[in-house]
């Protein structure tokens, strides 16, 4: 509904008995109402142009979560974290063949896994299985010898989780941004959380501390200190179980392996399971190698560097990419 509000032409073109008044009474009125005509035109167009986008939110709201909590789903007690990956079978929605066939392996409580591979070859869906994004064709993801789909997801995600590449922080204040899955965590909290994460020098050197505010796509951050801020919210949660996807990725070399050495600091006593192209920088308790789906080898870093051939001309090439990328 438009209202327009017009001035008493007709009173006081009368008291003015002239019609040359009565104009001049009636321009800015009708230069008024064109104006608001104008705007309304104008908020038809932008309720016209919108209409799309709020039709598919509606849509996405009702439609039935592919993943849900199991009937009878039983809480965990205290988390060790213990992994298993048993014959695992997964193809994605629309895909021709499946991305893992088979993977099969354990994690202990309290070690560091780098999973390798090249492209394609299933190391970021196994996270992804592991929090349950999705769930498996075939065979299953146990915490503790529970399979993951018997686990609460609320609490199956508190206790696990996960830091990718490209982890967003939003434009409020880095206390907010912080809290975020950790909505109980006390200042103290927060800030031990970020010297874990080697993020403290960050926090000292912002203005306001906690209360400063991050700009709008984290633009007053560098790449590195963005994600030194998203695994100190990770940490803040202290989850029994730490995955991260490539957190180096992207990052000139010297920041890349300052940041995987404070990764490895931040995991003791976690068990963390890393995706990452740079296994000789992470100084990982084991490397567990994927292809075709499938684990091909597992070792550490110099088992695997002398053994298992496709490992070694992986890490060259990962070698030979950094050093044409500048070092990047």
């Amino acid at each position: 509904v438009v209202v327009i509000a017009v001035p008493a032409l007709v009173v006081t073109a009368t008291l003015l008995d002239a019609p040359a008044a009565a104009l001049a009474v009636m321009l800015p009125s009708l230069t008024f109402l064109q104006a608001a005509i104008g705007s309304a035109t104008g908020l038809w167009t932008q309720v016209k142009m919108t209409r799309p986008a709020l039709d598919r939110a509606a849509d996405l709201l009702a439609e039935e979560p592919a993943i849900v909590d199991p009937v009878g789903a039983k809480s965990l007690e205290e988390v060790r974290g213990a992994l298993g990956f048993r014959e695992l079978r997964f193809t994605y929605p629309g895909a021709e063949k499946p991305v893992l066939d088979g993977a099969d392996f354990e994690i202990t409580p309290g070690s560091t896994v780098a999973i390798v591979g090249d492209g394609g070859s299933g190391k970021s869906t196994l996270l992804k299985l592991l929090l349950r994004f999705h769930d498996p064709d075939a065979g299953a993801v146990t915490l503790d010898g529970r399979d993951v789909r018997e686990v609460p997801l609320r609490e199956l995600r508190r206790r696990v989780a996960m830091l990718g590449q490209f982890s967003k922080l939003f434009a409020r204040s880095v206390r907010e941004n912080l809290r975020m899955g950790a909505g109980a965590a006390t200042d103290d909290e927060l800030r031990r959380a970020c010297k874990t994460a080697a993020a403290e020098p960050l926090l000292a050197k912002l203005a306001g501390g906690l209360d400063a505010i991050v700009d709008p796509g984290a633009a007053n951050l560098s790449g590195s200190e963005r994600r030194r801020f998203a695994l100190a919210r990770v940490l803040a949660r202290n989850p029994a179980v730490l995955l991260l996807d490539e957190p180096e990725g992207g990052l000139p070399q010297a920041m890349a392996e300052q940041l995987l050495r404070d990764v490895r600091a931040a995991a003791k006593g976690r068990t963390c399971l890393m995706v990452t192209h740079r296994p000789d920088l992470l100084e990982a308790d084991e490397v567990v190698f994927l292809s075709g789906g499938r684990v091909i080898a597992r070792g550490t870093h110099d088992e695997l560097a002398r053994t298992c051939g496709p490992y070694g001309k992986l890490l060259a090439r990962r070698r030979e990419g950094a050093e044409e990328g500048g070092g990047s």
